[in-house]
């Protein structure tokens, strides 16, 4: 893997040197002269080209481009760039070129303020933060250095998975209806005659197959989201391995760290013993947090970090534990509207958004809900022992006119109801029950 990072400071050979300096505990090969660095470090071997720009002008030049920024996967701009003249404080024009190109919509990859520990301006980097940047580095910390490079390794890693994925379904397209048939037979509740419901099945089958991907299902209140996120699992290459699911509404504001990551024996009153938390629950499957957005911002952040870096550590311990589970995230709230908000943290929605789908409402697949409502009757009869049941043609007529507020469940419990209450094995119109 290749990675490419622009570094604007107007001393570019201190700045190689504060960089090779940070480098030197995970380097296996370099070139400084080129500023090239040879990297291993964890599950990441991948090759570092630095390239270095001190002139204001120039830099205007390359990053205006619409096409040159996208060569470079992290920019660094350093605290004190720029002239000082003209009455302007230190680092003045790099604001002024992340102001300009905010207002421009040139979308940067992703970018870090490069300072020293002391003598920074705080009211510097809120407005750079404001601008975009994500990341602050100290030059006498290499491992700030290190930790973004590793985030920005990954995000790399999952975009090429991302890539190669899209390739190999754009000579597959023929092919569609197998991925979609693949999630029906995992569950048959995913049935579908509507063209939006069938293209949401069809991207559910893409990520499906790559399991690093992390997903985002939103749709409202029983469309049917966990149904779809099992149905990803049982075709996925972690099918073999477990389906864990988290409800973030059912747990306390206080147990939650414990309930996501674990704790230790005496971490808190009332712990006393160890316990795993659910991304250990999860190892090597697939796990499934469900209104992610009721999570507190603090607890946002700790899940930023475990998508980041994948470490975490137990409440109460100082053992370093790794994840590895694909996460499906779902949600019945307008994520980046929650992001506007300052209700949920933009950084995170950008690490979990690389594969977002969204669940048509049930009125919204109208042409589906006599095939549902016909597999919701055989699933009374089989699970209380009951004769087969139908629906007329009317009762079914009248089922597709209902104003379905609440979804595929609100469906399966009026039909459920209408079954219960039934005079006939035959149920007609005046029999159902909503």
């Amino acid at each position: 893997m290749q990675l490419k990072v622009l570094v604007l400071d107007d001393r570019p050979r201190v700045a190689k040197e504060s960089i090779d300096n940070s480098l030197q505990p995970i380097t296996k090969k370099s070139d400084f002269g080129r500023g090239v660095w040879e990297i291993a470090v964890k599950d990441f071997d991948f090759t570092l080209t630095c390239d270095f720009e001190d002139q204001l002008s120039a830099a205007r030049a390359l990053l205006f481009d619409h096409e040159k920024p996208r060569q470079y996967h992290l920019i660094l701009l350093d605290n004190d760039w720029g002239d000082q003249g003209g009455g302007k404080s230190v680092g003045d024009d790099g604001l002024k070129l992340l102001s300009d190109l905010t207002a421009a919509g040139i979308q940067l990859p992703y970018l870090a303020i490069y300072t020293q520990a002391t003598g920074y301006r705080p009211e510097y980097i809120a407005t750079a933060l404001n601008f975009g940047a994500r990341a602050l580095i100290w030059k006498s910390e290499a491992t700030h250095f290190i930790n973004v490079l590793l985030a920005v390794a990954n995000d790399v890693r999952l975009k090429q998975e991302i890539s190669t994925l899209t390739a190999q379904v754009s000579h597959l397209q023929e092919k569609q209806e197998l991925f979609i048939d693949a999630l029906i037979r995992a569950e048959p509740r995913l049935h579908t005659q509507s063209p939006k419901m069938r293209e949401c099945l069809l991207d559910a089958a893409r990520y499906a197959i790559t399991p690093g991907v992390p997903v985002i299902l939103a749709g409202p209140t029983g469309s049917g989201k966990e149904v779809l996120a099992r149905a990803m699992h049982a075709i996925s290459p972690r099918k073999e391995r477990v389906f864990e699911v988290l409800d973030c509404t059912t747990i306390t504001a206080e147990l939650a760290e414990s309930v996501l990551f674990g704790h230790e024996k005496g971490a808190f009153t009332g712990a006393h013993s160890p316990r795993q938390g659910i991304f250990e629950l999860a190892d090597s499957g697939t796990l499934f947090i469900d209104e992610v957005d009721t999570l507190s911002l603090d607890l946002q952040r700790k899940l930023l970090r475990v998508t980041e870096t994948g470490e975490y550590r137990r409440v109460g311990g100082s053992r370093v534990l790794h994840a590895n589970c694909r996460l499906i995230i779902a949600t019945n709230k307008d994520l980046h509207q929650l992001v506007a908000e300052k209700k949920f943290l933009p950084d995170l929605y950008q690490r979990l958004n690389y594969g977002a789908l969204r669940i048509p409402s049930l009125n919204e697949r109208r042409e589906d809900i006599p095939a549902l409502a016909e597999l919701f009757l055989k699933e009374f009869s089989d699970r209380h022992a009951q004769p087969p049941l139908q629906l007329t043609d009317e009762a079914k007529a009248e089922l597709q006119r209902h104003d379905w507020e609440f979804n595929v469940r609100a469906l399966k419990a009026a039909v459920f109801r209408s079954a219960l209450k039934r005079s006939a094995d035959v149920i007609g119109k005046a029999d159902l029950i909503f």
